[in-house]
């Protein structure tokens, strides 16, 4: 499926399964959308809760190949706290003393506590999805590039700024292929997003990071990363900066 335009952004809970009717994917492709004043066009985005995108190939746009958000959410995600991009600008902790947060939950607290069932860092709704069998960022053979992204730290691959969320699983027909993306492979923001059994980098490589987990500096992100193939990226496999990470063969 050529596009010309954006799709429309997911907002009820769905299954969509590219292995039907015979097919053993779908590929939808950005390539042909026309990108207007620097706005990143993203693939899916998806919000609410409990979908399942199964045996796509999702690749050639401009912004993330998978955006799981939330309707509190703008549709392009926002990293962390300011980051200076201009010479000569610069950037204070917010959590020192002085200045002071003007929420102390913004602040990283001493340890993860464990408890499953903590609402996202942003008290927002939606998460909890599942992404399988899909090949984000390459062509259908999964090995050549055709690149989601722009090069930014919020684009490339999957962008995940919702909590609960399941991509790939130990098995063959259950991991995804997550290369040849401009910019991160998979980004991940939240609490207890899981991260199983994907190829993530292989073939086609990603510009930027495998993996990068961002709750921001100071909001602490919580994931597993297990049984994951991580290979011949731009920068780090795995940046988990300042956040709570199981990372596992």
């Amino acid at each position: 499926i050529k596009l010309r335009s954006g799709l429309p952004t997911i907002t009820e809970t769905v299954t969509i399964d590219g292995a039907t009717g015979g097919a053993r994917r779908v590929e939808i492709s950005g390539g042909g959308i026309l990108r207007l004043q620097g706005i990143p066009v993203h693939g899916l985005a998806v919000i609410e809760s409990f979908s399942t995108l199964k045996s796509l190939v999702i690749n050639g746009f401009s912004g993330a190949g998978l955006l799981l958000t939330h309707l509190d959410e703008e549709m392009r995600p926002s990293l962390g706290p300011h980051i200076p991009e201009r010479p000569g600008e610069t950037w204070s902790d917010p959590c020192a003393s002085p200045p002071s947060p003007m929420d102390p939950s913004e602040c990283r607290p001493d340890r993860p506590s464990g408890d499953p069932d903590l609402p996202t860092l942003s008290a927002a709704g939606g998460g909890s999805h599942t992404i399988l069998d899909s090949l984000i960022g390459t062509d259908a053979t999964g090995t050549v590039a055709i690149p989601n992204g722009d090069g930014t730290l919020g684009s490339g691959g999957i962008v995940v700024l919702t909590a609960g969320n399941t991509i790939g699983g130990i098995g063959r027909n259950l991991r995804n292929v997550i290369s040849g993306n401009h910019g991160n492979g998979v980004l991940l923001d939240r609490r207890n997003n899981r991260l199983l059994g994907n190829l993530i980098g292989v073939g086609a490589g990603n510009t930027l990071n495998g993996v990068l987990v961002d709750g921001g500096q100071f909001q602490n992100a919580t994931c597993e990363i297990r049984g994951n193939t991580i290979v011949a990226n731009g920068s780090n496999g795995v940046d988990a900066g300042f956040n709570f990470c199981e990372i596992l063969s």
